[in-house]
């Protein structure tokens, strides 16, 4: 398939799933919920000081700017279409990262790189509204204009939407500290380094001013701390994962060890030509990888004691393989970076 098609593959698949999926089912976690608290925000009343919300305010507050110009009945649909929308933009900031970070190791199309993440995060979530996209998309956003530009303008929007996915209702408070950390380390320029902590703190100094005017930062402090612990960040953000899935962990390495060794044989070369194909080939087998797990799996007795992670495992493979034919055929000079890489994609 010729280069000038990947815009089009992956701009279709957004339409595609639309059509496909945001027309059916209700999902009874996200869909409506955050609407009808920008609904009330779109009314004039305010987080914390007016009703109960015990999660960062941000989603709300932008969640209310499309029912300024999106008619009633169509509301609903569009934060559906927002959510696809919102997963394919992430999934390509991602992957314009990773091909400039790696630019002269891996010749990547981004396009194609991003058809898959979208694919393969659309089947990680419901087709109905799931807001943690938000903050995910913020997030690719910052990281990307950190990356793409070290001038002070790129910087402060970077910051800047680093800060907007810390606030999101699925928060990722440590975003804006990791942007830090990044420009301080890859420009190794004190003055950005600066820009980058007065940014920030410019940023979170308004959003703390604006509360309280609002006369709702009492309430926002006294609702958003105090039910989380340190204990319950480990145990979901790290013990989970060698408990159960574990084999997310093994993948990389797996892969990254394949690929350093057999990279350094010419015959194998040839295998470029046909990477667009494993590409394409995991578009179609993924989707219908899913059909098929849900199929048999309704047909089981759900087990309480069996963990329900195989499917995942399975696209987890797919997804590390399909990369895996990808960079097969290219030398690593730093092997570090081929596992940073693979890491990062698991």
């Amino acid at each position: 398939m010729s280069r000038k098609y990947y815009p089009i593959l992956f701009t279709s698949f957004i339409i595609a799933y639309f059509f496909l999926y945001a027309f059916y089912g209700y999902n009874d976690a996200d869909d409506g919920y955050i609407l009808a608290l920008s609904w009330r925000v779109f009314n004039g009343e305010i987080p914390y000081k007016d009703f109960i919300y015990i999660r960062p305010p941000f989603t709300p507050f932008f969640h209310s700017l499309p029912l300024y110009i999106i008619p009633e009945n169509y509301q609903i649909i569009f934060e559906r279409f927002l959510s696809f929308l919102f997963m394919a933009l992430s999934s390509l900031f991602c992957s314009l990262s990773i091909e400039r970070v790696f630019k002269n190791e891996i010749k990547i199309n981004f396009y194609l790189l991003a058809t898959i993440g979208f694919v393969y995060s659309a089947h990680n979530f419901s087709p109905m509204p799931w807001y943690t996209v938000d903050g995910v998309f913020f997030a690719s956003l910052g990281i990307y204009l950190l990356i793409r530009s070290s001038t002070l303008p790129s910087i402060f929007l970077g910051i800047l939407f680093l800060f907007f996915s810390a606030l999101c209702k699925q928060p990722f408070y440590l975003m804006p500290f990791a942007g830090i950390v990044y420009v301080h380390l890859v420009y190794k320029n004190w003055k950005k380094t600066l820009f980058s902590v007065f940014t920030f703190g410019f940023f979170l100094s308004l959003f703390i001013f604006i509360l309280y005017k609002l006369d709702a930062l009492k309430n926002f402090i006294d609702l958003t701390t105090g039910s989380t612990k340190i204990a319950d960040l480990l145990t979901a953000g790290v013990f989970s994962y060698f408990k159960v899935y574990s084999l997310y962990i093994i993948q990389p390495f797996a892969f990254w060890i394949l690929s350093v060794k057999l990279s350094r044989y010419d015959r194998l070369k040839r295998i470029k030509e046909l990477v667009p194909y494993f590409f394409i080939s995991f578009i179609l087998l993924y989707p219908l990888s899913q059909f098929v797990y849900s199929s048999l799996y309704s047909a089981i007795p759900y087990n309480p004691t069996v963990p329900d992670f195989y499917m995942d495992s399975l696209a987890s493979f797919l997804f590390m393989a399909t990369v895996f034919f990808l960079i097969l055929n290219f030398k690593f000079e730093n092997n570090w970076i081929s596992l940073s890489f693979f890491v990062l994609l698991a």
